[in-house]
């Protein structure tokens, strides 16, 4: 079980009515407990090193994470042991893992995303502004609703924060890298910043270098090789459809919750007409009141199940495949850098200058390109197989729920359409 706490206590920030109303919100929601789905996309059966999130807590403008480690490795001066990190000391972690030349062969694990509570915040500050146009059975039901939204979003922030740990943990590499052995292990604040708005341009203008790189490489690099020829194109065209499968998604999660938050609208104009009109029809209006709120709670778990299922598997797929044509686009540079090194030595017999220096150089590239090569197979094939299980596994989940909701908004509906009778017969 994890614990997630909310805490706003630290801001001395000034704020209008409407943002106090909805940091008090987050106050309130102290301690909050909920299972864990930390093997959702990753195997771990290995327990000579178990990573996980047992403690979250939430301020203002940032989320500390309580990261636990239980480990049998030698490697390490205790077997049990927790320390406190930030989201920016887990993507310093995720940059020095990409920047080591000996992980080129490798799919590094996707950082995680920044934790991002705006948008709640957001939705409880309107609320609070319509709260004079709503019943207060409503406001408590809309508060409620969003209440329910800013912590699935927190669940899926320590989620994937935790996952990425995890990948790392189970990867027979990067679990013996010595910046992740710090990350874990050093009991103080590894002192790492955000970066500066300049350091922010240098890396989209570093993006862009790199796309544009990338573009010209697959226009222009000839790759003899069937298998690596085949994943390009393959992760290509697999990005494209799962990054358009994520966005399809997503919409029909919001279309789920648009219909519950219509449903709590419906339920609380229904209670106030049989307030209005205290005669026979007001337990009909109470009866249907009672079926709309019950059919937005059910709306809304269908929303949430297939956010977590079926969304959130997209997502991290469409970052995990990004992270698979970042190595295909190493080993390629790798391959032109090898290629270069052979025309270099060319001109230098010809000219018969600095030849034992090409003949080197070449060897040195030769033997990257062929290490990178053979690690990236490995790691490909490792991928498809996580994915597959992932998918196999979240889909099926994602098709129970969804059944069992069905059955529960039919005998809801059915409950509901026998009691209207019965009122009407009486």
């Amino acid at each position: 079980m994890l614990t997630l706490h909310e805490n706003n206590e630290s801001s001395s920030m000034p704020r209008d009515g409407n943002k106090v109303f909805a940091d008090n919100l987050f106050t309130s929601m102290v301690l909050i407990y909920f299972t864990k789905m930390r093997s959702e996309t990753i195997d771990l059966s290995d327990s000579s090193l178990m990573v996980d999130i047992s403690d979250a807590l939430s301020e203002r403008d940032k989320v500390k994470f309580t990261v636990h480690t239980k480990t049998t490795l030698p490697e390490f001066q205790k077997p049990d042991f927790s320390v406190v990190r930030q989201h920016e000391e887990f993507i310093w972690l995720h940059t020095v893992l990409v920047e080591n030349e000996e992980y080129q062969g490798y799919i590094i694990p996707p950082p995680p995303p920044r934790p991002d509570f705006d948008a709640s915040r957001e939705k409880l500050a309107k609320l609070s502004e319509g709260e004079g146009t709503m019943t207060k059975e409503e406001f408590n039901k809309m508060k409620q609703e969003l209440e329910a939204d800013y912590l699935a979003t927190f669940k899926k922030t320590v989620a994937m924060h935790e996952v990425f740990l995890q990948r790392l943990a189970v990867h027979p590499k990067f679990r013996n890298d010595q910046n992740y052995k710090i990350f874990l292990e050093y009991e103080h604040d590894l002192c790492v910043r955000g970066k500066n708005k300049k350091e922010k341009f240098a890396g989209l203008l570093s993006t862009f270098t790199k796309s544009a790189d990338d573009m010209v490489l697959s226009s222009t690099q000839k790759d003899i090789d069937e298998f690596f020829e085949h994943e390009k194109v393959f992760l290509s065209e697999y990005y494209t459809h799962i990054k358009d499968c994520t966005m399809k998604a997503d919409k029909m999660t919001r279309c789920h919750k648009n219909v519950a938050d219509s449903y709590i609208k419906i339920s609380g104009s229904l209670n106030a007409l049989a307030t209005a009109d205290p005669s026979k029809l007001a337990k009909i209006l109470d009866t249907l009141a009672d079926t709309f709120e019950k059919a937005r709670k059910v709306e809304s778990r269908v929303s949430s199940d297939e956010d977590l299922k079926l969304s959130d598997t997209l997502r991290y797929f469409m970052r995990d495949t990004s992270a698979a044509k970042d190595l295909l686009y190493r080993r390629l540079r790798s391959l032109a850098n090898y290629e270069n090194a052979n025309r270099n030595l060319d001109k230098a017999r010809v000219k018969n200058k600095e030849v034992q220096l090409m003949e080197t150089m070449q060897q040195e590239a030769c033997e990257k390109f062929e290490s990178i090569s053979k690690l990236a197979k490995q790691e490909l094939n490792d991928y498809k197989v996580r994915r597959v299980n992932a998918f196999r596994k979240n889909f099926l989940d994602l098709v129970e729920l969804e059944l069992k909701h069905a059955k529960a908004q039919v005998q809801l509906y059915t409950k509901c359409l026998q009691t209207l009778r019965e009122e009407l017969d009486n």
